[in-house]
């Protein structure tokens, strides 16, 4: 018969040093898990620089402050073909909310170049754009406040009803629109980037700083 008082102390050392052998594997594998993701995140980061960059500067044109002197379906023809391209090239390396709002400046291309065509007097979508008068401007937000005040939870089917409803009335509103959801879409980018946060303050500091992009 087996004498289990002497295997005890032998079972109970085997069980430990098991226990230990997995903690530590768990450990070390955490830890590597940890360094790739860093790595990961190092790489996408730097990845994304560069792509941001270039999507960044290809909405000059629609500038919010010093902004062209006349836009015409010409151009953003072509701004949406730059677009697309870009995307094709970098689309990958979107986050979920730059994707939403570069899809939202598309949407607005679109139908502001839709309704130039179905317009009856298309040739008012081509020429010099005027500014707007602050009166213009406060019309133009009442109407389309709910597409100027973007929920994060509006999905790309709501947004692009929404701009269906404010698109097609005016030239110069159109295109005040247009420069918001560039001026939008600039915001994510930045913030995806986290550009304009001073990592050195402490976290209260940094988020309010965040937010006045």
């Amino acid at each position: 018969m087996a004498d289990y008082g002497v295997l005890t102390p032998a079972v109970v050392s085997l069980v430990t040093t098991s226990a230990g052998l997995f903690v530590g594997y768990l450990m070390i594998r955490a830890k590597v898990r940890h360094e790739l993701i860093g790595e990961y995140q190092k790489e996408l980061r730097t990845t994304r620089f560069e792509a941001y960059r270039e999507l960044w500067q290809a909405t000059k044109p629609l500038a919010v402050y010093s902004p062209r002197s006349s836009i015409d379906i010409s151009v953003l023809q072509d701004m949406s073909k730059d677009f697309r391209d870009w995307y094709f090239t970098n689309g990958l390396f979107l986050s979920g909310d730059c994707r939403c709002d570069y899809f939202t400046l598309q949407d607005t291309i679109v139908l502001i170049t839709r309704k130039a065509q179905e317009s009856e007097i298309p040739e008012r979508y081509s020429v010099p754009i005027e500014p707007i008068t602050q009166r213009e401007l406060d019309t133009h937000d009442e109407k389309c406040r709910d597409v100027l005040d973007l929920s994060d939870s509006a999905t790309p089917d709501d947004i692009r009803g929404k701009l269906e409803k404010c698109i097609g009335k005016d030239p110069k509103l159109d295109f005040r629109l247009l420069r918001h959801m560039a001026h939008r879409l600039r915001t994510s980018l930045s913030e995806d980037l986290m550009s304009r946060v001073d990592l050195a303050k402490p976290i209260k500091h940094r988020e309010q700083s965040a937010n006045r992009t």
